[in-house]
């Protein structure tokens, strides 16, 4: 029996383990189940040494996401075709709800094979790097406006029992407690409450 010309294999990917089925470009192949591998390198090497004596194209198929970068990364530097594939793309039968890594993986390889995917591109190492900077400062903008929300009434309870304000703040004349002066070592803390 000859070889087939193209073998699609469909990886579900997590962080622990990848799940791995395959079939081959031949009408009427079956679809095959590998088993899990683990999600080292050395474990991706070994996969890619056994295939090719299959067919001698290789097309990885996964599932679009963070547990996936690395793994299109590693595939495409080795010269090898990998497709990331949108989840929410993903053709899927009505009520058919109940998934396993193992039936995840042997529908990617199914489908790559019919051409029924949705391609997506995989983000560069510069753009993954700037989309985790972006968030950091999202977050950090978050925190610092659910603290400054969060001690609001804490404050406005603080001015109304003292007559020396928030903080140890003082009156500037005349007992007003609208405006008040913070001590030096509060200020920091305002500010940092202040920022939009």
């Amino acid at each position: 029996m000859s070889p087939s010309r193209t073998l699609f294999i469909g990886m579900d990917v997590h962080k622990e383990t990848l799940a791995v089925a395959y079939v081959a470009q031949a009408h009427g192949a079956a679809v095959t189940s590998r088993g899990p591998i683990g999600t080292r390198q050395c474990d991706s090497d070994q996969l890619v040494r056994k295939m090719p004596s299959k067919a001698k194209h290789l097309l990885f198929v996964y599932e679009a996401g963070p547990c996936g970068y690395w793994l299109y990364r590693y595939l495409t530097q080795k010269d090898y075709a990998c497709w990331g594939v949108a989840p929410a793309l993903m053709p899927q039968k009505p009520g058919d709800r109940g998934t396993t890594d193992r039936r995840d993986a042997l529908q990617l390889a199914r489908l790559a094979r019919s051409g029924a995917l949705t391609v997506v591109d995989g983000p560069t190492v510069d753009a993954e790097a700037m989309r985790a900077r972006t968030r950091a400062r999202e977050d950090a903008l978050s925190d610092c406006q659910d603290a400054k929300f969060a001690s609001q009434p804490a404050c406005s309870d603080t001015i109304a029992a003292t007559p020396a304000g928030p903080l140890g703040a003082r009156p500037i004349s005349g007992g007003s407690r609208r405006f008040s002066v913070l001590p030096r070592r509060s200020q920091a803390w305002a500010k940092k409450l202040s920022v939009r």
